[in-house]
């Protein structure tokens, strides 16, 4: 079952309950689900994972 994962996003689900519900989301069973649960305002977005460069077996070219 469906749960909020913030206070912003249970306040868009509310606010914007017609348009969802048109879209097939039951806005209900997201309150239900999220009773009594205790919602952080916001979610900290994640930071991209930085590529690991792959330096093994690379040899550097020798100086002259």
């Amino acid at each position: 079952m469906p749960a909020y994962k913030s206070q912003v996003q249970e306040a868009y689900f509310n606010a914007n309950r017609s348009e969802l519900e048109k879209n097939g989301v039951n806005v209900d069973a997201w309150n239900k689900a999220s009773k009594g649960m205790k919602l952080p305002e916001h979610v900290p977005t994640r930071k991209p994972k930085k590529a690991k460069k792959h330096l093994r077996g690379v040899r550097s070219l020798p100086s002259r």
